[in-house]
């Protein structure tokens, strides 16, 4: 089949890191060890106690994220981007997860 019909899909990359992250924190890992197991230990020694924030900070969006997807957001991904709209909004209501996006 041509492969334009099945592009890639952009946000894969951050699933599976979000899936990871949720996974890990599930089975007691700190968000420090979460980011160390993602990143690599040497960059999170570098930048986690640095004046800026971001690592941290996409630690929590990622946790964030995980967490709503394994709440049913998982389900958008099965569906085209108008039902997914629709199931995402119906997911929402139903866990009190925000969807990311």
């Amino acid at each position: 089949m041509p492969r334009h019909l099945f592009p890639a899909e952009r946000r894969a990359d951050r699933w599976t890191l979000a899936l990871r992250a949720h996974d890990a924190r599930a089975h007691g890992a700190s968000q420090r060890e979460v980011a160390e197991a993602l990143f690599g230990v040497a960059p999170v020694r570098r930048e986690w106690d640095a004046a800026s924030d971001h690592l941290r900070s996409k630690i929590r969006r990622l946790l964030r994220l995980g967490t709503g997807m394994t709440a049913g957001g998982w389900r958008t991904l099965l569906a085209p981007a108008s039902i997914g709209a629709a199931a995402a909004k119906d997911g929402e209501e139903k866990t009190g997860a925000p969807r990311e996006g």
